[in-house]
C-alpha cells in the first residue's frame, strides 16, 4: 500500500490531467463533411427564413401603403370632382337665370309692342275726327288704361258738335265724356273731351 502523501499526489496528477483534456473529433472525413453541411444548409434555412419574413412583412406594409394612397386618390377625385359638379351646377343656375331675365324682358317688350299702341298711331287716329275749325291745345294718352284727354278751342259751336259726333262714332274710340261747357259759346268755343282706346 502507498504512503497517504504519495496517493495524493497521484490523485491531483491525474485530476489535472482530466481537467486539461480537449475534446477530439474522432469521426471519419465524409461524416464531419456531412454534418458541416448540415449544419450550413440550417444556417442558410434560418436567414433564407428571415429574408421571407422581411420581404413579406414589406410587401405587406407596401400594399398597405398602396391601398391608403388609392383611397386617399379616390376620395381626393370624388371631392374634386363634386366641386367641379357644383362650380358647373352654379354657373348654369346663373346661366338659367339670365335667360329667364331676358325671356322676362323680351315677353314684356312684345307685351309692350301688342297691348300698347305708338302715340303717334292714337294721334293719327284723332287726327280723322277733329274738324278743320278745331285748334288742339293738349293731347294726354295713357298707356296702361288707354284714356285720352284732349282739350282746345272750336270757332263754333257746331266744329265741337262735329267732333263730340265723331268720337262717338269712332270704330278707334269709346266712353266719351264730353261736359256741357264744351257747347256754351257759339265761337271760340273752349272744348274739353275725355274718352278711351278701344281694347
Amino acid at each position: 500500500m502507498l504512503p497517504r502523501a504519495l496517493g495524493d499526489n497521484i490523485s491531483l496528477g491525474v485530476t489535472g490531467l482530466a481537467s486539461q483534456k480537449k475534446l477530439i473529433n474522432l469521426l471519419p472525413i465524409p461524416e464531419k463533411e456531412k454534418i458541416n453541411s448540415e449544419l450550413f444548409k440550417k444556417q442558410i434555412n434560418t436567414f433564407g427564413t428571415f429574408i421571407a419574413l422581411i420581404f413579406f412583412g414589406s410587401a405587406i406594409f407596401v400594399m398597405n401603403t398602396y391601398a391608403f394612397l388609392k383611397i386617399q386618390t379616390s376620395e381626393l377625385k370624388q371631392s374634386l370632382n363634386l366641386e367641379e359638379i357644383k362650380t358647373e351646377t352654379q354657373e348654369v343656375k346663373a346661366l338659367e337665370g339670365g335667360i329667364k331675365n331676358l325671356n322676362a324682358r323680351l315677353s314684356a317688350y312684345q307685351k309692350f309692342r301688342i297691348e300698347r299702341q305708338p302715340v303717334i298711331n292714337v294721334f293719327l287716329k284723332i287726327k280723322e275726327v277733329v274738324p278743320s275749325g278745331i285748334s288742339l291745345n293738349a293731347f294726354l294718352f295713357d298707356g296702361d288704361t288707354k284714356k285720352i284727354i284732349l282739350s282746345g278751342v272750336a270757332s263754333s259751336r257746331d266744329d265741337v258738335v262735329l267732333m263730340e259726333s265723331r268720337l262717338k262714332n269712332s270704330d278707334f274710340f269709346e266712353g266719351l265724356e264730353s261736359p256741357l261747357s264744351n257747347f256754351l259759346d257759339k265761337s271760340n268755343s273752349k272744348f274739353n273731351f275725355t274718352f278711351y282706346l278701344k281694347k
